[in-house]
């Protein structure tokens, strides 16, 4: 991991054939090298916020590429390959230009002054930034602060953008407004706030489970279910789809769910709003790869 260290060149022999992550995150990268294709195990790769604008070829043979981050970069196009490649079902590719004409022309949305607001106790965090409870007018709401700067995920206003295009959906934990006329000129957005049964689904992956969540072991299910939340999380990711918006982070982490029957899909601080094409497509296909994988999470979670 090299987070933020200002590195414009990888030498190659510093890529070991061993690797399984590479997070480089916010540094000065023109371009990777060619030996990177020969890290066949890798598994994990976060590049948000380089200056990329073209990826080596030889990438095309790390087959074991699950999740990839290129958000905030400098590409024009991206490879057919890339989205065929057999496991990549994690991929973000937000705030580089060839999504800037539809993140820079989003739907019209309601601006929230932030001196209407009562902002009360944190209720969550994220990559991308912090949620509170709030009161606008003296109804609840949920209001998220962004952190500022780039995400691992990329730019807050890819987000933004994003999310103004999702719209509403019973499973899916859409925006309401912007947020204006904060102090300190913080970017945020306001969102209906759940019921106080509601909570992550599971948590974000750790060290040893590298690209898959971690479940608390209470987390079990039956197996009615279990199918009405796959059933009710799949039409959440059709209509994001159908919206043209890859989300690129369906993870169970990224999910709140009642305990029981109802889950909602949040976060959109990795999601792409890619032209239309054969690359949308695939890559709407790599989400459905990540929804596979979470769809045989759950099903795990069922009692026998």
């Amino acid at each position: 991991g090299f987070r933020g260290n200002q590195i414009a060149e990888i030498p190659p022999t510093a890529l070991p054939a061993t690797l399984q992550w590479l997070i480089l995150t916010d540094n000065r990268l023109r371009e990777l090298p060619p030996a990177l294709g020969g890290c066949t195990r890798l598994q994990k790769c976060a590049l948000a916020g380089n200056q990329l604008a073209s990826l080596p070829p030889e990438i095309a043979a790390c087959g074991n590429l699950e999740l990839l981050r290129l958000s905030a970069n400098a590409f024009v196009d991206l490879p057919q390959w890339l989205v065929e490649l057999p496991r990549l079902a994690w991929l973000a590719v937000g705030g580089n230009p060839l999504t800037e004409e539809r993140e820079m022309a989003p739907p019209a949305v309601p601006t929230v002054p932030w001196s209407g607001l009562q902002v009360g106790a944190e209720i969550g965090v994220g990559a991308s930034g912090v949620v509170y409870q709030a009161l606008r007018d003296g109804r609840p709401i949920a209001l998220k602060l962004f952190k500022g700067g780039l995400t691992s995920d990329g730019w807050a206003r890819s987000e933004l953008a994003a999310a103004a295009v999702v719209g509403e959906h019973p499973r899916i934990i859409g925006m309401h407004g912007v947020l204006s006329g904060h102090p300190q000129a913080a970017a945020g957005l306001t969102m209906p706030l759940l019921a106080g049964n509601f909570r992550r689904l599971a948590g974000p992956p750790s060290f040893a489970s590298c690209t898959r969540d971690v479940y608390p072991s209470e987390v079990t299910l039956t197996a009615p279910q279990c199918a009405r939340l796959i059933a009710g999380l799949d039409a959440a990711l059709a209509h994001l789809h159908a919206r043209g918006v890859v989300h690129g982070d369906v993870y169970a982490h990224n999910i709140m769910w009642d305990g029981a029957d109802d889950a909602r899909l949040g976060d959109f601080g990795a999601a792409s709003l890619l032209p239309p094409g054969a690359f949308r497509a695939a890559a709407m296909a790599c989400d459905r790869r990540a929804f596979a994988h979470l769809a045989g999470e759950l099903e795990a979670r069922v009692l026998a």
